[in-house]
């Protein structure tokens, strides 16, 4: 993958001297994404902070270095996005500073997609405008139980997947990516900030080499779409949900 297009010729040359990439960002698709890049590379995570008194899991996010941030979606309120962005930028510092910790992954959909597509990348690894490692996972589309099935409740979807024989994932990873001012300034059409600039550069890239569809759905059709699947009260016709992107 030759990033010329984004960050113009020879972008390697100009890229800063860190101990290492301080951020992994990857598609996501499933429950299962976390462990296949625990095996593949071997990283923190940016977990909730409510996760921190959760028996067994809080162990293990501790053991991998990972980093607590405080979470709400759409609901969250500007103090707590704020909070959460400090604590990403100032461990994303420590690490390509010291190089003492894992590699935090992100997965900057903010959600599950069902690996066709990928939506709009949030603001949490690029705000600081470091460096990211770009990670592909592409699952085989013709299962009979999808790893995407994510809108069926979690137990039976856990109990179907799990009595499948074997699941298969392609790993892709893409050459670092770090943005420079040949971006913003050649590309200031695609957003109002530069860390949307910088988001967009990544994920347009990671869709094209990836073969994904651009998907303008946002996190909330998922969520209404759920709530039918899962026979909701008060929940909307997938004719209704999805009419105004047809």
């Amino acid at each position: 993958v030759d990033y010329s297009y984004y960050l113009g010729p020879n972008y390697r040359d100009y890229y800063r001297p860190i101990c290492k990439t301080s951020t992994i960002v990857s598609n996501h698709v499933s429950w299962m994404d976390a462990i296949i890049l625990l095996k593949t590379h071997h990283p923190a995570f940016a977990a909730d902070k409510g996760m921190a008194t959760t028996p067994l899991f809080a162990t293990l996010i501790w053991a991998l270095d990972s980093i607590y941030i405080p979470r709400g979606g759409g609901k969250a309120d500007a103090s707590s996005r704020q909070e959460a962005l400090r604590i990403i930028q100032e461990r994303q510092e420590l690490i390509e500073h010291e190089g003492g910790y894992s590699p935090i992954a992100i997965f900057p959909e903010g959600s599950t997609s069902n690996g066709t597509g990928m939506t709009k990348f949030k603001q949490g690894a690029f705000k600081s405008e470091r460096r990211v490692q770009p990670i592909l996972l592409k699952y085989p589309q013709n299962t009979m139980v999808s790893l995407a099935f994510e809108v069926v409740e979690m137990l039976p979807l856990w109990i179907l997947q799990l009595s499948g024989c074997c699941y298969n994932v392609e790993v892709g990873v893409m050459p670092e990516f770090e943005p420079n001012e040949y971006l913003f300034d050649t590309h200031a059409d695609k957003g109002n900030d530069r860390w949307e600039i910088y988001a967009w550069a990544v994920r347009d890239a990671m869709r094209k080499a990836g073969g994904f569809e651009d998907c303008q759905m946002p996190h909330r059709v998922k969520m209404q779409y759920e709530d039918y699947m899962q026979m909701r009260t008060g929940a909307m016709h997938p004719t209704e949900i999805f009419a105004e992107y047809q």
